[in-house]
Formats: structure tokens, C-alpha cells, sequence
């Protein structure tokens, strides 16, 4: 299920802006890439994500001077895709 979105979000400040270029390229290196081209491919959607682990009950074995309790867990995952438009 996707999201759209028609009013856009404000412009960062360009100070703002250099600082969180120059801390991503400090974490990413040359994995970092701000090119036009990629930025005009990419820069029309985003996804979240979320996941979250839940105890759903346990299991226990129990033999003599033995005691095994092993809880039951699912996760689920969720993702959002939000595609921006003009």
C-alpha cells in the first residue's frame, strides 16, 4: 500500500545540508554518491521499514533433574513504500 504525497517537504537549510553530506560521507566513504543522475532516479520514494519480534507462548520439556523452557517468538515485518509527486 503506497502513500501519496502532493505538498513537498521544505528545502533543509544549505548549511544543514553540507553538515549531513559531509557526516554520511564520513560514515559511507565513496559509497556515498550525491550525483544529479542518481538523485533524480531515487529521489522520488521512500521505504520504511519496521520490525518487531513478539513473544507468542514457550515450550517446556521436563524429564528428571531436567527443565528446558524455550520461548516462542514471530516476527513480523512491515514496509511502506511513499512515492513523492509534483
Amino acid at each position: 500500500m503506497g502513500i501519496t504525497m502532493t505538498n513537498p517537504l521544505p528545502r533543509p537549510e544549505p548549511q544543514a545540508l553540507q553538515a549531513t553530506i559531509e557526516a554520511l560521507a564520513a560514515r559511507f566513504g565513496n559509497r556515498l554518491i550525491t550525483s544529479q543522475a542518481v538523485r533524480d532516479q531515487h529521489a522520488d520514494a521512500a521505504l520504511i521499514s519496521n520490525e518487531a519480534t513478539y513473544r507468542s507462548g514457550s515450550v517446556a520439556v521436563a524429564a528428571p533433574g531436567v527443565f528446558v523452557a524455550e520461548p516462542l517468538r514471530h516476527t513480523v515485518v512491515t514496509a511502506n513504500l511513499i512515492k513523492f509527486t509534483n
